[in-house]
């Protein structure tokens, strides 16, 4: 009799820990779903179409501003903002366009997913394992139709914030040469580099300064405090 009651209460505990391993799966499938319905939007792409737009307005105007502060050189930059938004204007309606039919294409997919998820039950292992595969399907139609948008886009994205660091690294250039109260550019001379540098002498340490280099001279300015 004792043995019997042993194997019943063991049966019942492999019992209740499937029972517990199935809810947790319900419930890791339900929030993952719930994320993926979200990520379906491709909300992040309407915010790099956005971000491309405001970059490629704004970076001619930072451009003209190191024109105004001195800055002569790289007039590339010119050149290639003007190829990018040219490129951008050709390119923006076929992502539009594209990234319509993906997100109308995911609103399928979703529902699909959605049926699945909403049919769960801990104690039907078949409907775990259809909202399980159901919601891999989804995940795996959001990255690619994420590809599929963002390949049409992610060359300009990428040179416009290349385009955009470069013009950073002149600012911080030209920020260090208006600092310094003793570099005054001949007329005519224009700034190229000036980076924070410590002057060795013979292998020692030496002062700390900034590095300056113009297209006529090469100046190193102690600065310590």
């Amino acid at each position: 009799m004792a043995a019997g009651a042993a194997v019943a209460g063991a049966a019942v505990g492999v019992a209740a820990a499937a029972s517990q391993e199935s809810a947790a799966k319900v419930q890791a499938i339900q929030s993952r779903y719930e994320g993926l319905a979200a990520q379906a939007q491709l909300s992040g792409i309407y915010d790099a179409i956005g971000d491309i737009d405001s970059l490629l307005t704004e970076l001619p105007f930072a451009v003209d501003e190191l024109r105004a502060r001195g800055y002569v050189h790289s007039r590339q930059m010119e050149d290639k903002l003007a190829a990018l938004t040219e490129q951008w204007e050709g390119t923006r309606p076929r992502v539009e366009s594209t990234l319509e039919a993906q997100v109308r294409r995911l609103d399928r997919d979703l529902s699909r997913a959605e049926t699945k998820v909403a049919l769960i039950s801990p104690r039907n292992p078949a409907s775990i394992r259809a909202a399980d595969t159901a919601v891999n399907s989804l995940s795996n139609q959001i990255n690619a139709a994420r590809n599929a948008v963002t390949g049409l886009y992610e060359g300009i994205q990428e040179e416009s914030q290349n385009v955009k660091g470069e013009i950073g690294k002149i600012e911080t250039m030209l920020d260090l040469f208006d600092e310094s109260p003793e570099i005054q550019l001949l007329e005519a001379e224009g700034p190229l580099l000036a980076v924070k540098a410590i002057w060795r002498r013979d292998g020692d340490d030496g002062p700390e300064g900034v590095l300056f280099l113009t297209d006529q001279r090469l100046l190193f300015e102690q600065r310590e405090e």
